[in-house]
């Protein structure tokens, strides 16, 4: 235990110095969530949805990970729908804002994303010809995946604070399920199922934790280092 002691403070003096001249090293990891889903679930009775950002940078590299969680329901006389399930998507932007002590970025990038949730569908249907006849699927587990094109930006507004936006492309969605004979109508983190593509907004807050620190100088700056 000792020896480990001693070697820990060495390493990560070795890995500072490594990252004053090695530029693919991370500065830092920004963490945040998005406002226009807080405010959703705020104001909407039948969906809420929660989601967690982050993202850690190799030079110009965004390495990105998100993760939610969503629920809908709706209902009427004769019917009710309930959907419920977390989400994920990683991926890899590009920055196009050459590296600066304010790490703002202008990306474009790629996502593979996935969803377990349970889909609950129980309908009532009341004919005077053939009689009345009911249905009830509960519990219905259920996994979907799907791919992204994403653009967007992160701009510092205020010390480690940053506001952004994120664009994207939503395709090749996929669902697998047990048989059933109800279709799913909606995956959460993709939407709704009955169109092969979707587009997505997102309006994110971050803020910025440091890694390893690094310098920025002006000659570096200019070669688009």
């Amino acid at each position: 235990m000792k020896y480990i002691l001693s070697i820990v403070p060495a390493f990560l003096f070795t890995l500072s110095v490594y990252s004053q001249t090695h530029k693919y090293l991370p500065s830092q990891i920004r963490v945040g969530t998005d406002l226009s889903y807080l405010g959703l679930s705020v104001l909407s009775k039948e969906k809420s949805q929660f989601e967690i950002n982050a993202d850690i940078d190799f030079n110009r590299f965004l390495v990105i990970g998100d993760y939610g969680y969503a629920s809908w329901r709706f209902a009427d006389t004769d019917y009710e729908y309930n959907n419920s399930g977390s989400y994920f998507r990683i991926g890899l932007d590009y920055n196009f804002v050459r590296p600066d002590e304010n790490q703002n970025a202008i990306y474009l990038g790629f996502r593979y994303a996935g969803a377990d949730f349970n889909e609950n569908f129980s309908y009532e249907v009341q004919d005077p010809f053939y009689g009345d006849y009911s249905n009830d699927i509960q519990d219905l587990k259920r996994n979907g995946s799907w791919l992204e094109l994403a653009a967007g930006m992160k701009i510092r507004v205020w010390k480690g604070l940053f506001l952004g936006w994120t664009g994207r492309f939503k395709f090749a969605s996929g669902i697998s399920s047990p048989p059933s004979t109800f279709n799913n109508f909606w995956i959460p983190g993709y939407g709704k199922t009955s169109r092969d593509s979707r587009w997505g907004l997102n309006y994110q807050i971050f803020y910025r934790f440091p890694l390893f620190r690094k310098n920025y100088k002006p000659a570096d700056t200019a070669k688009g280092n």
